[in-house]
């Protein structure tokens, strides 16, 4: 009961949820069935599908010079108008994956706004492609299997939460790691961009400041330590400036990385 009447306030929250447009972009047809019956029997819609974030771009549309297109339609020259509101994507799709959609909505390549809720399903314990999400700005992770208390939650803190978006540069220099199973260069790349000045890096050093919990970190602390998931493999880099957004990402992700708390200096301003 308490958690039905928490989710009727969420949905209250969502403006005009019945004609909201949610794109579901997964390559398993039996996931994009759930995500839809989840909207479905919340009361948001229309729903529209994708197999892979190839079909994905094509609600979405591409940009060509200061145009909006469908893929499929560029030898018509009809332009494209994007009506979608929010995009659920799986990380884990062929051709074009939903680490490569959420790099096209961010650096501005598709008829979408730039800001628009992305919110990324995963199983993955695989850090580099966490890390690529969280440099990304990625509006939100759902941990599968998917339920319909978390998924209505994340949509409605996607909506209302803003992104305070980078300039478009940033996100298309961020790499995207191969979903395949032996370490490519892209991995190596990412952990580059994590280290350079975009999160003004420095090497992993031991430092003498205390850890605190996701729970208690503050927006716009500074890590002065490189944060590792289980793998070893670097999160987050030192000098990194922890959002709002990042650490509620990290939080919803800590199953996964194993990662509760960070070691961060405080806001100047705290």
């Amino acid at each position: 009961m308490g958690q039905d009447t928490q989710m009727d306030r969420q949905l209250k929250g969502i403006h005009d949820a019945a004609s909201l447009k949610v794109l579901v972009a997964d390559d398993q047809m039996f996931i994009r069935r759930i995500v839809r019956e989840v909207l479905k029997s919340a009361g948001l819609g229309p729903v529209v599908e994708a197999i892979d974030g190839k079909e994905a771009l094509l609600h979405l549309g591409v940009v060509i010079g200061k145009q909006v297109y469908r893929p499929d339609e560029l030898s018509l020259g009809a332009t494209h108008t994007s009506t979608v509101d929010c995009l659920i994507t799986d990380f884990n799709m062929p051709v074009v994956t939903g680490l490569h959609l959420l790099r096209a909505v961010r650096s501005g390549e598709t008829g979408a706004p730039r800001d628009l809720p992305v919110i990324v399903l995963t199983g993955f314990n695989d850090e580099p492609l966490l890390a690529a999400a969280l440099h990304l700005d990625v509006s939100s992770f759902v941990i599968k299997p998917v339920s319909k208390a978390v998924l209505i939650r994340h949509i409605a803190g996607g909506l209302k939460n803003h992104i305070d978006l980078k300039p478009a540069e940033t996100y298309k220099a961020v790499p995207i790691p191969d979903l395949g199973i032996e370490p490519p260069k892209a991995r190596t790349e990412l952990r580059a961009v994590t280290a350079r000045s975009l999160h003004h890096g420095h090497d992993d050093e031991p430092s003498m400041e205390p850890a605190t919990s996701l729970e208690s970190v503050q927006a716009g602390s500074v890590l002065v330590e490189n944060l590792h998931g289980k793998s070893g493999q670097t999160i987050l880099s030192t000098g990194t400036i922890l959002t709002d957004s990042m650490i509620r990402r990290l939080r919803e992700i800590k199953e996964i990385t194993g990662v509760t708390a960070v070691r961060a200096r405080p806001p100047e301003d705290a």
